[in-house]
């Protein structure tokens, strides 16, 4: 994914904002490396990261110097050069680590996922601030992801006509309309440009030409399933390259998480107060999330926080009310089904902080 205009514009000044964020609450502690998806990665701003001495890590975005990098590596060294790294969801699968060598399969006997091949890549970094134009040589890792491979090759095809003389595609202006949107959707410029699209016939029986690319389709599969990673700080070997890299999704998902489950009251954000105590909410919530996923993780259980904050989110309480006012109230048990939860994270009763309502509520 090529990412938006925003993606490849702002990481600089987003840098700068980050810089005062640390020296002001850790100024002690040196800047942290910076770990980027291919949108963030332009030669401007790597130009930036450089003048500045600031670590990096991330994929080049599609170029010639890229597309250059890639055919520099061969199918004999991808065999040569297994990586170790396996994505969370295999290692739940498949808990034993794959053998090391060329041969390295994992327990199951399938081929490993991830293979690398460390080079070096001259980068043509513009001009920045007082530092001229210059090409530094830094490492570049080629990965080779047979997960990836298989995804790139079936987002290539396209079946354009599946849904045409049905329903409201039996209208012409209707198809027209879908082909439209489809071709300009975000995400389609990997499959558009192998593409040459014509649409003839009237209502009721529309046809849809869809002619490919073979030579250009053929190309393309060739670089199924590669990418290039490029650092400046030559500590990091090809494992740490990949599996940093591939930790950044976590801190994703927390964002997703972030935009979205966590349910926070509706605040009107006209004042610069009010941005902030809603940032902050979320920011605890999100805590919260993070040390419940923890705890679960440390109980043995295999959840998601939402998973457990789902099992939790129905509970009852019983208020009664005597003849002389006086009130009492109680939480129910958790259900057998809560339990399986409530046990191993060792949740208390809800009693000992269900707080008595008084005065009670009109």
């Amino acid at each position: 994914m090529s990412g938006n205009t925003a993606d490849a514009t702002t990481p600089v000044d987003n840098w700068h904002l980050l810089q005062t964020t640390l020296a002001a609450v850790a100024p002690e502690q040196p800047f942290p490396r910076i770990i980027s998806d291919r949108a963030m990665l332009s030669l401007a701003t790597l130009a930036a990261y450089e003048a500045a001495g600031v670590r990096y890590l991330g994929p080049l975005p599609d170029s010639a110097l890229t597309t250059a990098l890639l055919g520099r590596a061969t199918a004999t060294d991808w065999a040569a050069h297994p990586l170790a790294y396996r994505p969370a969801r295999d290692l739940r699968l498949r808990p034993d680590p794959p053998a090391q060598g060329p041969a390295a399969t994992t327990p199951s006997g399938e081929a490993g996922v991830y293979y690398g091949v460390r080079l070096s890549v001259d980068l043509p970094l513009p001009a920045v601030g007082t530092t001229p134009a210059r090409t530094l040589t830094r490492p570049a890792l080629i990965v080779k992801s047979t997960r990836k491979a298989t995804l790139d090759a079936t987002h290539r095809q396209s079946d354009l006509a599946s849904t045409l003389n049905r329903g409201r595609y039996r209208r012409r202006a209707a198809v027209e309309a879908r082909l439209a949107t489809l071709l300009v959707a975000p995400g389609t410029g990997r499959v558009r440009r192998f593409l040459t699209v014509q649409l003839s016939g009237t209502d009721g029986q529309v046809q849809l030409q869809v002619e490919r690319d073979a030579a250009a389709l053929a190309q393309a599969a060739t670089r199924d399933g590669l990418y290039v990673l490029v650092t400046n700080d030559e500590r990091l070997d090809n494992e740490a390259m990949l599996t940093q890299t591939k930790g950044r999704d976590r801190i994703e998902k927390r964002i997703g998480i972030f935009k979205g489950p966590l349910a926070v009251r509706p605040m009107f954000l006209e004042k610069v107060a009010r941005i902030r105590a809603m940032v902050f909410i979320c920011l605890v919530a999100l805590l919260v999330y993070s040390l419940l996923e923890q705890r679960a993780r440390h109980a043995g259980l295999a959840v998601t926080g939402r998973k457990v904050l789902e099992r939790f989110a129905v509970c009852s309480a019983v208020l009664t009310t005597f003849a002389d006012g006086t009130t009492l109230l109680l939480a129910a048990p958790f259900s057998a089904w809560q339990q399986e939860f409530a046990v191993p994270l060792a949740v208390p009763d809800p009693n000992q902080w269900l707080v008595p309502l008084d005065p009670l509520p009109s």
